[in-house]
């Protein structure tokens, strides 16, 4: 601590560190119920944005929510740093390969299965964070 109250990176790293007590498993169980479920979010997405088009949007933020509470019960709610922004690119890459699935069957859900899909990734990097 400073006379004006600042405090030295280091020492609010330490701080910090009683927050993120998550052993290496949390991590990975997120991890891994973030690929499977951005998948699924993937093939739902394209299925949704096909028949509700720009309607769509109003489900994303709800889908992001789900994604990111399973996420976030996969890894016994323990914090990690940055798990946020891992879970979050792990739902976009699963996401988009569950998308391109999810199009052999909707053809016509690209657009805004793309755009759904893209406010579910920014909905579960905010919620884990």
């Amino acid at each position: 601590m400073t006379d004006v109250g600042y405090r030295c990176p280091d020492c609010v790293r330490e701080l910090e560190g009683r927050f993120y007590h998550a052993a290496p498993r949390h991590v990975l169980n997120s991890l891994l119920v973030a690929i499977l479920l951005g998948f699924v979010a993937g093939i739902a997405a394209a299925g949704i944005g096909q028949y509700l088009g720009i309607w769509s949007i109003f489900l994303a933020a709800p889908v992001g929510g789900i994604v990111a509470e399973g996420i976030w019960k996969a890894g016994a709610r323990h914090r990690a740093r940055r798990l946020n922004l891992y879970a979050a690119m792990t739902v976009a890459v699963a996401g988009l390969l569950g998308l391109l699935l999810g199009l052999s069957f909707f053809p016509g859900g690209l657009i805004f299965g793309l755009l759904l899909l893209g406010i579910t990734v920014v909905t579960v990097y905010g919620r884990l964070r």
